[in-house]
């Protein structure tokens, strides 16, 4: 793991020490090519009768496992940009390196970010702060979110009628 300092930004590892075991990213990989027809973007992995529908040849026993890593690669992919030609590629190489959803590359201070993650990004600079970006974005709105849902379950809120 390695970690750069500067004065004014917190330190947090590159590489997660919870980084994905090379044989779970091999299932992943053969999972996703016997399902190339799916939008892993919009799936519904929540949905049982959906998830029923895919191919899991082989992949039955670690079918658990298997779909919280799969949920793990949604979060990736909706983080990337959609116009990015290889963002399956870029999504795995994340999860190669630690990361496993929006919040957790937004947790993660920027230069680290972007140092860290250069390579999967082919050097790209601009596009690795665009992904930065996309991941603040997505934790400003989940916050935004969950302040509405708490601010509209307040008791005040509720005299007022104002949860419905």
């Amino acid at each position: 793991m390695t970690t750069e300092n500067t004065p004014t930004e917190q330190t947090t590892p590159v590489i997660s020490q919870a980084a994905i075991d090379r044989a779970d990213i091999n299932q992943l990989n053969s999972f996703l090519q016997n399902n190339p027809s799916v939008d892993w973007r919009n799936a519904n992995l929540h949905d049982e009768e959906n998830i029923a529908t895919y191919h899991w040849d082989g992949l039955e026993a670690a079918k658990e496992a298997m779909l919280k890593l799969l949920k793990a690669y949604q979060r990736l992919l909706r983080v990337l940009p959609e116009d990015l030609k290889q963002a399956g590629q870029a999504a795995i190489a994340l999860l190669k390196a630690g990361f496993n959803s929006a919040l957790q590359i937004a947790n993660t201070a920027k230069n680290i970010f972007i140092q860290g993650t250069l390579e999967i990004f082919g050097n790209d600079r601009d596009l690795a702060e665009r992904v930065y970006q996309r991941a603040i974005a997505c934790r400003k709105s989940l916050a935004l979110r969950y302040l509405n849902l708490a601010q509209g379950s307040e008791p005040h809120a509720r005299a007022a009628g104002l949860n419905k």
